[in-house]
């Protein structure tokens, strides 16, 4: 099934990949935190990211997110699936989106 739960997001020393399993607002501090799990041993395996699932819990400021990516998951292994960059030059009806009139 489809899920929007895998993300990347810049972290100080490169890449951070989690899957999210809560957001929260600070309502006080104005800005918003995800509770996730990271990828952890990560390596690059023919231009992908791998590695494997936390068990531990992380946060993060969501300012810091990118993008959501897809996972391709075999056994333990968790590899990171990234958009194609020419998927941004493709138009609405390209995507196969239809234009809902306002």
């Amino acid at each position: 099934s489809r899920s929007s739960r895998h993300f990347e997001a810049q972290g100080e020393e490169g890449p951070i990949f989690g899957e999210a399993l809560a957001f929260y607002f600070l309502q006080d501090y104005g800005y918003s935190l995800v509770v996730y799990h990271e990828l952890e041993g990560m390596r690059n395996v023919l231009g992908r990211w791998c590695g494997e699932w936390s068990e531990e819990c992380m946060v993060l400021k969501t300012s810091s997110i990118i993008t959501l990516v897809g996972i391709w998951a075999w056994g333990s292994k968790v590899h990171i699936l990234r958009k194609h960059p020419g998927l941004d030059m493709l138009s609405s009806s390209e995507h196969g989106i239809e234009e809902q009139d306002e």
